[in-house]
């Protein structure tokens, strides 16, 4: 087994077919398909079904996915440490997750730059999910993350809380406290704002806090659980496309 069949392997997985595969990897489609057989001869394994929808994991393939990741993932991670200038004494790796690199990701980033000039940065922004598992692989030194779930010889350290401000475009009508607004991004021209149970349930998605029963009932979609490799790629459209 070789880092490059690993990668060859998720490959396939993401783009959903052979042949977009060895699109992305450039290289021939034999080749994707002669990788994709060595690993399963070594494994003694089936790893991916074919049809004509694409490729999907098999249950074997499902739990090879999650060591590949993290195999790769830390070959990435080796190949940096290592290719370090001389100017550089170390690398931090840092998680972020998506929506806190804006502000928080950003002002730790500058800080690590200022205050450690001799140390590497790499980053890696993510989910909740993915963001803490790249934490408990050892992808990432430090994590900026919505509630993590840390683990025996970690510490987590509370960050201020996000402060949300009204504003008014017009000077004679400013905005005062109401503990009952609600911010609607987009839709209000349509009468659109969330309510009740269904805007609860994608607002606990977005956040990675899934109740099974409650919130699998059909307004939580694959992409809102990190299951995006799941949904055929050739399908022009379908229920719940984002």
């Amino acid at each position: 087994m070789n880092i490059t069949v690993l990668q060859t392997f998720l490959t396939i997985l993401d783009a959903g077919s052979l042949i977009r595969a060895s699109a992305q990897l450039n290289v021939t489609q034999s080749t994707v398909t002669a990788r994709l057989q060595s690993l399963e001869r070594e494994l003694g394994q089936t790893l991916i079904k074919r049809d004509k929808s694409g490729v999907s994991p098999t249950a074997a393939g499902l739990r090879l996915r999650r060591y590949a990741e993290t195999m790769t993932g830390l070959w990435q991670q080796a190949r940096q440490e290592t290719a370090l200038s001389k100017s550089m004494n170390d690398i931090c790796n840092i998680g972020c997750h998506v929506d806190l690199w804006s502000h928080l990701g950003r002002q730790f980033f500058s800080h690590v730059r200022v205050h450690a000039p001799d140390v590497a940065i790499s980053v890696w922004k993510g989910s909740v999910a993915e963001a803490s598992h790249w934490l408990d692989d050892g992808r990432t030194d430090v994590l900026l993350n919505y509630a993590p779930g840390y683990k025996a010889g970690q510490v987590a350290t509370p960050l201020p809380p996000d402060r949300i401000v009204l504003v008014s475009t017009d000077p004679e009508a400013p905005m005062r406290f109401d503990p009952g607004y609600v911010y609607v991004e987009a839709g209000e021209e349509f009468g659109v704002m969330p309510y009740g149970t269904e805007a609860l349930h994608v607002m606990r998605a977005e956040k990675g806090f899934i109740m099974i029963g409650d919130e699998t009932d059909g307004t939580v979609i694959p992409q809102d659980l990190g299951l995006r490799w799941a949904i055929s790629k050739k399908k022009t459209d379908f229920l719940g496309k984002r």
